[in-house]
């Protein structure tokens, strides 16, 4: 029966373009980009979390995308903690099924064959984490611990022991403590839930002086957090708008925004819409050449995102780079033609220019 399963699990994979290569969140897509994640880094691995930066990295995904698992668990496994802890695992593993396999052959005492029901049942799991990969979902993997526990009870020879009150004091005791660390982990670099949405609701209501203080403390109190560098420097930037006449700390402002926007990038250097809102900052700063330096790696590490290239077209423009310009709204257009309609196209010669050459390449693809 598992056999005639996993054949069908197989075939429809194939035929949903499961293993295409050229499928977005197909498998195939995913398991060769968290491969080439696991050969940066073979032998520690990139990390605990770390999958999804590495993975957005290489599959050069747009902004907002990122894959959360390697939809494989030994792969997942690879990617966060390299072949020494692959092979820990693994030998764990199949320290359990030589010990469960054992006792399967016996008869049971009780009539119930309870160590055939949990092997069967752990061997399921894993039948499943070959194509996927559940641990980051929490009630999955509360309920693989409780299996792991009856298959230790009843299939591993660690001899006579029941669930008495100390024993399920024990174990409660281990897995409370496993969560509180897991718990202090995740306190020791994110806010409250509460507490961020509360200060965010300031932007509701346009109080950027304290909206910008909260979220710039926040950065500070959580230093590992990049996110939250990202959100004080925009914090400055939408405080600095609203300025009804350029104020004497402008300058100053603009450097502090300057400087959370580069502690970011620094701690995650993924985020191309992150580079080019430094760009931006430091084009408003006057330093033009190392604005559009930073832009232009924000549009090499997404070329396919039309903002940035209408972004560094402009740019271009303003430096007097005309060719450059009418180049990148050329690749902005052919992106996204609806943007020929936008506000920003009233405001440009060179953009009007490449709008016209977009029908001139439609009519020749046709």
């Amino acid at each position: 029966a598992i056999f005639i399963v996993g054949i069908t699990i197989i075939i429809r994979s194939f035929s949903t373009g499961q293993f295409d290569l050229n499928n977005f969140s197909g498998r195939g897509t995913i398991w060769g980009f968290s491969w080439q994640a696991f050969l940066e880094k073979p032998i520690f691995g990139q990390g605990l979390g770390a999958f999804p930066i590495s993975y957005t990295n290489l599959a050069q995904l747009p902004p907002g995308d990122f894959a959360p698992s390697a939809h494989n668990l030994w792969l997942q496994l690879g990617v966060d903690y390299g072949l020494i802890g692959f092979i820990f695992i693994s030998i764990i593993t199949f320290i359990f099924i030589y010990f469960a396999s054992k006792s399967i052959s016996k008869k049971p005492e009780n009539g119930f064959p309870f160590s055939l029901a949990y092997t069967a049942g752990v061997a399921a799991f894993f039948g499943q984490q070959l194509v996927d990969y559940m641990f980051v979902t929490n009630f999955y993997l509360i309920f693989f611990l409780l299996l792991a526990v009856l298959l230790v009870k009843y299939a591993i020879p660690f001899g006579e022991w029941e669930f008495n009150k100390k024993n399920m004091a024990i174990i409660g005791i281990m897995v409370l403590g496993s969560l509180a660390l897991f718990q202090i982990n995740i306190a020791n670099n994110l806010t409250t839930t509460s507490k961020y949405t509360e200060v965010v609701a300031l932007a509701d209501a346009s109080n950027y002086v304290l909206l910008q203080e909260q979220l710039c403390l926040q950065a500070d109190e959580f230093p590992n957090n990049a996110l939250y560098k990202f959100d004080c420097s925009l914090a400055i930037v939408r405080h600095l708008t609203q300025l009804e006449e350029p104020a004497s700390e402008a300058d100053q402002m603009l450097e502090e925004a300057i400087y959370y926007q580069e502690l970011g990038n620094s701690q995650n250097p993924y985020w191309a819409i992150q580079e080019a809102n430094l760009a931006l900052l430091y084009w408003e700063q006057g330093e033009h050449n190392k604005a559009i330096n930073l832009m232009r790696q924000a549009v090499n590490a997404r070329p396919d995102f039309e903002l940035l290239l209408i972004n560094l077209g402009w740019m271009e423009e303003q430096a007097g780079n005309q060719e450059n310009a009418l180049n990148l709204y050329t690749r902005a257009i052919r992106q996204n033609p609806i943007i020929v309609f936008s506000k920003f196209a009233e405001n440009s010669e060179l953009f009007e220019i490449a709008a016209q050459d977009l029908i001139i390449w439609a009519d020749s693809e046709e």
